[in-house]
């Protein structure tokens, strides 16, 4: 026992040593206080050197260059530390201020304030920071809270760690929980869960049984082994749901899941986005339409010039949208900092809240944060603009779904409010009311100004047959179709009037006039009109026809003059019909012989022209009746009654009388008259001709006007259509209507036209489909 210290110092034990230690006191075989004052070293090997205000108690405790500290524990050591509590065996407490270290092995290093309990527990390089637990550790983590076996806090400002192996890993103010949860670069996080883990994901929150954030910042991830991958922003919720870089997405219920889909919505077991913004309502729900869809039935040329333009400018329009929305929060966040930094300077205060100082004045950078909003709002209100141009017809965001298609799961969206404005769905109520308003069809026959030709119309239920049909009774098909064609038709949009027109010289293969067995047909056989067969009178074939009628002979003749055929009588032929010559009379006398005349020059001989090739020979005409003998239309006349051909010539040698001549004229006129009267009943048989090909290629033009009318391609779908036809030169205007009923074996169809020559076909069909 030894004591170097006149100061009320003590030593009491073997080899105990109280040395320039003034009111210190060592206790205990090689007990020692050396160099400090006011110390207690209590215990075997105890030891207590350039300290101050020291207890040391237990086998080979040691306490060196330490301040106003307790040391109770065998091996317990506090070195450089001040206000130090250490209690248990091989406790430490090495170059700390202000700790608590209890427990076997427990150790805090170079840390201030820091309480550490726990078999093996260890704080390093922390500030306020609390470690409980067998191995628990905290290092370089202020003020951090790690509770539990093996948890850990590194380089966790802040953080707090509560569970089995739980940790966090350069992720301040996290709070993680549970067994082996962890937190790796992911500040301001809360992890939850046996196995959460949050990597990367600052500001996420991760609950349930292997749940994980990773790089998705301010993600919300709810459920077991549910995930967010790369989807900031993103809510995550029900066992094994996802979000896998969809970033904004919102995922709810088992299973679901949002892949690729930034700002879409998937609600319910196993529903499914994969199209950014789109959305998935209800159990296996998929949606995977994505915007800029154009609707069926656009028809407004402007509206489509206006999406197409759309179409092309929109994604350049959101690159400058955010470009805009950046460049305003970089100016804003500088306007901020600069504002802090002359507040603090204002106050004389230290700022260091920023990592490096403004460069620019508070009011500079208000200046330019306002012209950045400026340009930013007039950029959204852009794509406002041209969204709203198109935004009936065109879709400009992702669909909504409430089935899956592939899969045949479709949804009814029941009690739904009738629309009201263009955007606005429309519910089954709304759909009776147009099935009951139906359609009108007007003929020519009606006039809008008048009521009394409001019975003119023709209304129909949607749904219901409007009969238009042509001739009663025919069914249109395959064995009759080669009977129609609509080549005389044209439909055409005459001021918002859809006319039948058609061609002015239609063409017909042929004509029937009549009914029933008393018909006659009319066709052109190799450019000859026929009727029934036989050729018919025309101005250029009469002249045939006549030649084959009639026959002149017995002293008549016929012959062409200014284009038209004579008949007179043939005084030559007359004279050589032995029947009729006189008895010959006495030769008179011979006349004086004339002058012999100069003789003419030869002619010069022509050169023979080229053989003309033969002609096919001509259809034989009919053979015509015998016509009438010079003697028998001179018998006929009532003062020649029962006279002989005899008579007759002597008639002619003396002369006929001139009745007799007379009455020879008289039949020939009358001849001629029959022949004008003929003429003129062909003439007018062509103007009905004429008339009657007309009205048949308008009939042709409205039934090819009727058959080209479009009808429903899908169960449940209905079609209104409007069609033309036309064949030489006529024209009709058809309006159908047709629906596939929802089984999609049963579809009806009927139309109606009308042509140029202003009649009405009609039609209507119903068809079964297996």
């Amino acid at each position: 026992m030894t004591t170097n210290n006149p100061a009320a110092s003590i030593a009491v034990g073997a080899n105990a040593n109280v040395t320039v230690s003034p009111y210190s006191i060592a206790l205990g075989k090689n007990a020692k206080v050396l160099n400090s004052e006011y110390s207690l070293a209590a215990g075997t090997n105890a030891k207590v050197e350039k300290s101050g205000k020291i207890v040391a108690l237990g086998l080979d405790v040691n306490v060196t260059d330490s301040q106003n500290s307790v040391a109770i524990g065998w091996k317990a050591t506090s070195n450089k530390s001040s206000n130090a509590f250490i209690g248990g065996y091989n406790a430490t407490s090495v170059n700390s201020d202000n700790t608590v270290v209890v427990g076997v092995g427990a150790n805090i290093t170079g840390s201030h304030r820091a309480i550490a309990t726990g078999s093996n527990v260890t704080i390093s390089s922390s500030k306020n920071a609390i470690a409980t637990g067998v191995n628990a550790t905290v290092s370089s983590s202020e003020s951090a809270l790690v509770l539990g076996d093996t948890a850990k806090a590194k380089n966790s400002e802040k953080a707090i760690v509560s569970g089995f192996k739980a940790n966090a890993d350069q992720s301040k103010r996290a709070i993680v929980q549970g067994d082996r949860a962890n937190a790796t670069s992911s500040n301001y996080s809360i992890v939850n869960g046996v196995l959460a883990k949050a990597t990367k994901s600052d500001d996420a929150i991760v609950s349930g049984s292997s749940a994980k954030a990773d790089q998705s910042k301010s993600a919300v991830v709810l459920g077991n082994e549910s995930n967010a991958t790369k989807s900031d922003s993103a809510f995550v919720g029900g066992d094994h749901a996802s979000a896998t870089t969809s970033a904004g997405a919102v995922v709810l219920g088992n299973s679901a899941k949002a892949e690729n889909a930034a700002g879409s919505v998937a609600l319910g077991e196993g529903a499914k986005s994969s199209i950014s913004n789109g959305v998935a309502l209800g159990s296996t729900s998929t949606a995977q339409v994505d915007k800029l869809q154009t609707g069926n039935g656009l028809t407004d040329n402007e509206i489509q010039t206006k999406i197409d333009t759309f179409k092309a400018v929109e994604a350049q329009l959101l690159t400058e949208l955010q470009a805009a929305k950046q460049d305003y929060e970089t100016k804003e966040k500088t306007y901020k900092d600069a504002k802090q930094a002359e507040l603090f300077k204002s106050l004389g205060l230290l700022n260091i809240g920023l990592s490096t100082a403004p460069t620019v004045d508070s009011a500079t950078a208000e200046a330019q944060a306002n012209e950045a909003k400026r340009s930013y709002e007039a950029k959204q209100a852009e794509l406002k603009a041209k969204r709203k141009e198109v935004s009936t017809w065109l879709s400009t965001a992702a669909a909504v779904s409430l089935g899956d298609e592939e899969e045949g799961i479709t949804r009814q969206l029941n009690n739904l409010a009738a629309g009201t404005k263009d955007t606005d769905a429309v519910n089954v109520a709304q759909l009776k009311s147009l099935k009951n308003a139906g359609l009108q069809f007007a003929g020519n026959d009606y006039d809008k100004t008048k009521d009394s030709t409001q019975n003119k119309l023709i209304k129909t239920e949607i749904g219901n047959i409007l009969q238009i049909q042509g001739k009663s009774g025919l069914v249109y098909n395959d064995d009759n179709k080669a009977k129609y064609t609509s080549d005389n038709l044209v439909t055409f949009n005459d001021s918002g009037v859809l006319r039948i027109g058609m061609l002015k010289s239609p063409s017909f293969t042929g004509v029937t006039l009549g009914d029933g067995d008393k018909t006659v047909s009319l066709t052109a056989d190799d450019g000859v009109l026929k009727a029934s067969g036989k050729t018919i009178f025309t101005e250029d074939n009469f002249k045939t026809f006549f030649t084959k009628l009639y026959t002149f002979e017995g002293g008549l003749k016929a012959e062409e003059k200014d284009g038209k055929t004579v008949v007179s009588l043939d005084k030559e032929a007359i004279k050589q019909m032995p029947e009729l010559k006189g008895e010959q009379g006495e030769q008179g006398e011979q006349g004086e012989r004339g002058l012999q005349g100069e003789r003419g020059e030869r002619g010069l001989q022509g050169e023979r022209g080229l053989k003309g090739e033969k002609g096919d020979q001509g259809e034989q005409g009919l053979q015509g009746e015998k016509g009438k003998s010079a003697y028998e239309s001179w018998k006929e006349l009532p003062a020649n009654h029962g006279k002989s051909e005899t008579e007759f010539a002597e008639m002619l040698s003396s002369g006929a009388s001139k009745a007799e001549l007379q009455q020879l004229r008289t039949e020939h006129d009358s001849l001629k008259a029959q022949i004008r009267k003929d003429q003129q009943s062909i003439q007018q048989l062509d103007r009905n001709m004429q008339k009657m090909n007309k009205d048949l290629r308008a009939g042709i033009a409205g039934a090819t006007a009727i058959a080209f009318l479009q009808g429903g391609n899908f169960a449940g779908e209905s079609a209104v259509s409007v069609a033309v036809g036309t064949y030489k030169g006529e024209h009709a205007l058809a309006v159908g209507y047709g629906r596939r009923l929802t089984n999609n074996k049963i579809e009806v169809k009927l139309g109606a036209s009308v042509n140029s020559r202003s009649d009405v076909n009609a039609g209507g069909s119903v068809g079964f489909h297996w």
